[in-house]
């Protein structure tokens, strides 16, 4: 075969097409698209098939709008050593639109509409997703249905003739494939709740159109005059037609469980387990034999360990729902204690329906206790991150393959974003995008290095996007998020606009993660102070039980990343009692500028006319695909974990030498060695071809942004050294003219000096006198010095910054102090010579 460059990407008809053409199933990644234009008419949209692998099946161009709308599926075909794009449909068992995203998120519902912009407008929909078949009710049995099989599926047709059809065509192969629960949406009772007419077939996409957000839909879904449930009860049990040879007598609970949990419950003597719920077989008082009812369908499926400080023991459970869906929890094991009914609450609250009589209750504990003692010992982390060498997700534990530790994460009903949509290869075209964008590629780097931080031993904290509106700040942070999630109204970002307590409760959610917080302005200003520790520090408030004994803390170890107009230290001014900027909250969360020169954002443009046009595509593939390049990331990193931590690390300490000069202070060697973590995971994450962005662009991106800190702050010097020569430099500008008394100009120090303008000032903190070369040299008492001029900082701090500056005129022998002659003392006095117009000097 002939290299991909020389193959054709003008689309051949289907007529042309000679009988020794083969079909080519899956696309290869490389080969170029097709010119999809009839004449001069582009299609309005183009919508791409892929396999469950990710791979290309075919493409479909839709033409024109509305009724004028018409569809073309484009399909690759090889012949004559060569590859030919063909406007052909596919052959059979076509894939359906969105599979690796249906695939990827099977916890959710399934949501088919008739046609792909119907998919993509219900895709922003969290709570289901969705999917659709090419061609129209003709070609469903060219379609390769299969995925949905045991999956909760609800069928949103048009309202029209053909989208009825459709729809009956639809429930008799689902329900033949075997769905675990069917629903039909009412279309016209759609069409009228949103003003629409059935002249123009009215979808679900037009609903959406005018008005229909994901709240209200999951609400509709909950009125049995909107959705109409199809009974598959018969397809499930195996009880078919007459004629049917399928005489299995086994209990469509066992083949629910061996498929969601790969599971078989091995039952306590005397109890049996069906559809209709748990039976004990038991005898009464006389000895008859009788049957106690102990409830809905649960299984036992281990005793659960938490893998927490705090330890203890439960019991992992699955009920079956009214929906025939499994929903699992832990139950502490104190709640088997007592009379039960915490644990009957929470089996209640999870769709199970629990004994009313004293009988069955005790049977239901029974049969808890006696399932759990032949279970599996399974640990539990009601948190995402590390646990040992596994990392725990939400729809995954990311494990060594040589790990056979069985661990899941429980996280009860507390929402979140950690999920998957679309494709890697989809996400990989951002990596591309921001690989010339310092900024853009920081985002994404930083975003990988959060699990890195606790096994490296680097402590919590994040860094700050700050810069005028409208620069692309919220966009970074959405293009970061699309690493591990998204989903949310704005992706993967959560709000600044929150509690201490409800921020506590979120940070821990994102443990070994990344945050996403936006737009930092709305933050409660009394309280910020309290926020950045808490968040940096991976502690949470101390608080006691009802006993009065102490309970445990929540921890975690998160980076954040986070935007707002204003920097931490303008932020922290806007607090009651004008908060000061210290050392450790540089080193926590650190400012970095949006813009690298005034009104750019991004480096490099591309093929787009402004920033604007490059943030909105961002935006749009942020929202589209996400979550694959963390696990990815991670998948490698448990595998490899050793030899690419010791990678990490030495690239850490490579990267500090190339960014500190001699003499930075500590604190700016901490924040350089979150920098450098950051580069670190940009290059495990490209050696992994997880990225498409060259080595040298990210070392390249990081060490901008690192060096736009220090020029932002003005140095390599402690917050504490900038702050106070701040304070120092600020309190000459404002009050040499009115706390200084002015002196005779000429006068040597060791001469008699008298006020020049023969009155004193109020608060007098010392003297000026105008020297020859017209600079004015200030002669502050010591007691005004450490109370006045000081302020907040340390008195030999502010000597050593005036020193160091040039700006203090030391006495004899080098001291701090000289002897000089002023009014109101009859002998010489000690004072501190400051030369204010020399204290803005460099450091």
């Amino acid at each position: 075969m002939n290299d991909m460059s020389d193959h054709f990407v003008c689309a051949l008809k289907s007529a042309d097409l000679p009988e020794t053409a083969i079909p080519c199933v899956s696309v290869p990644a490389e080969f170029p698209m097709p010119d999809m234009g009839f004449g001069k008419h582009a299609p309005a949209a183009t919508y791409d098939y892929r396999h469950v692998d990710g791979t290309r099946a075919f493409l479909v161009g839709r033409y024109g709008n509305g009724k004028d709308k018409s569809f073309c599926p484009f399909t690759v075909w090889e012949f004559e050593g060569r590859m030919h794009w063909v406007k052909k449909g596919f052959s059979s068992d076509a894939p359906v639109y969105r599979l690796t995203d249906l695939v990827a998120n099977s916890h959710k519902p399934v949501l088919i509409t008739e046609g792909e912009k119907c998919a993509d407008a219900v895709a922003g929909f969290e709570s289901v997703v969705s999917t659709t078949w090419h061609g129209g009710a003709k070609e469903l049995a060219k379609t390769d249905f299969s995925p949905l099989k045991g999956r909760d599926v609800i069928i949103a047709p048009d309202d029209d003739e053909p989208g009825v059809k459709a729809a009956e065509t639809l429930v008799d192969t689902l329900k033949a494939l075997g769905v675990a629960r069917l629903r039909v949406l009412d279309a016209g009772a759609l069409t009228d709740m949103f003003g629409g007419t059935r002249e123009t077939g009215f979808d679900i996409a037009d609903a959406i159109a005018a008005g229909l957000d994901e709240a209200r839909f999951t609400a509709l879904l909950e009125q049995a005059e909107m959705v109409a449930e199809v009974d598959v009860m018969a397809a499930e049990e195996g009880v078919t037609e007459e004629g049917s040879d399928d005489d299995t007598d086994e209990d469509p609970v066992y083949r629910e469980l061996r498929e969601q949990f790969d599971f078989v419950p091995d039952l306590p003597e005397n109890f049996d387990l069906s559809v209709d719920g748990i039976v004990k077989h038991d005898v009464d008082r006389r000895g008859n034999e009788i049957d106690v009812e102990a409830g809905s369908p649960i299984v036992v499926l281990g005793r659960t360990k938490l893998v927490t400080s705090r330890g203890g023991w439960g019991y992992r459970i699955a009920v079956r729902t009214p929906q025939k869906r499994w929903e699992c929890f832990t139950v502490p094991g104190r709640l088997l204690a007592g009379d039960g009914r915490d644990l009957r609450e929470m089996i209640a609250d999870s769709g199970g329906i629990v004994p009313q009589q004293m009988d069955g209750r005790r049977a239901l504990a029974e049969y808890i206790a006696e399932a759990a003692k032949t279970c599996p010992i399974i640990n539990v982390t009601d948190h995402p991150g590390w646990c040992g060498e596994a990392f725990a997700l939400p729809d995954v534990i990311v494990s060594p393959e040589n790990d056979d530790m069985q661990l899941t994460l429980d996280m009860g009903d507390r929402p979140t974003l950690l999920a998957t949509a679309g494709t890697m290869e989809a996400w990989q075209d951002l990596t591309r995008l921001a690989a010339p964008n310092s900024r853009a590629t920081f985002a994404i780097c930083a975003a990988l290095a959060a699990p890195l931080l606790r096994p490296l031993g680097i402590e919590g904290g994040g860094f700050h996007f700050y810069g005028q509106s409208s620069r692309g700040k919220s966009t970074l942070l959405m293009l970061a998020g699309s690493v591990w999630g998204g989903g949310g109204r704005d992706g993967f970002l959560r709000s600044w606009r929150m509690t201490v307590n409800g921020a506590e409760s979120v940070v821990a959610d994102h443990n070994d993660l990344l945050l996403c917080l936006d737009e930092m302005t709305v933050a409660d200003a009394e309280g910020f102070t309290d926020m950045l520790y808490m968040l940096a520090n991976g502690q949470g408030k101390a608080r006691a039980k009802k006993d009065g004994s102490a309970a445990e803390s929540a921890q975690w170890n998160s980076l954040i990343l986070s935007s707002g107009e204003n920097t931490i230290e303008q932020q922290l001014e806007q607090g009651r009692g004008k908060q000061r900027m210290t050392g450790g909250m540089v080193v926590r969360m650190i400012d970095v500028p949006i813009e690298i020169e005034p009104g750019v954002s991004f480096e490099d443009l591309g093929p787009h006319e402004n920033g604007g046009a490059v943030a909105d595509q961002i935006k749009a593939l942020s929202r589209a695909h996400y979550g694959h390049a963390g696990r990815a990331f991670l998948a490698a990193l448990v595998n490899d974990r050793e030899a690419l931590l010791a990678h990490a690390r030495d690239h850490i300490d490579a990267f500090m030498v190339h960014m500190l000069d001699d003499g930075d202070d500590p604190q700016i060697q901490r924040v350089a060695r979150r920098f450098a973590a950051v580069a670190a995971a940009g290059h495990l994450a490209a050696k992994a071809g997880l990225l498409k962005i060259a080595p040298e662009q990210i070392d390249d991106a990081i060490t901008a942004c690192f060096g736009d800190w220090i020029k932002a702050r003005g140095g390599g010097q402690s917050e504490e050294w900038r702050s106070a020569a701040k304070h120092l430099q600020h309190f000459f500008e404002a009050h040499g003219a009115t706390r200084f008394e002015r002196l005779e100009a000429g006068k040597a120090p060791d001469e008699d000096a008298q006020r020049s303008d023969g009155f004193a000032v109020r608060d007098r903190c010392g003297y000026r006198v105008e020297h020859e070369d017209g600079a004015w040299v200030y002669y502050v008492l010591p007691g005004a010095w450490e109370s006045d001029v000081c302020g907040p900082h340390a008195p030999d701090l502010m000597v050593k910054i005036a020193k160091n500056r040039g700006a203090l005129i030391c006495g004899e022998g080098g001291r701090s102090k000289r002897n000089v002659r002023l009014p109101d003392y009859p002998n010489t006095t000690r004072v501190y010579a400051i030369r204010p117009d020399l204290l803005a000097a460099d450091d």
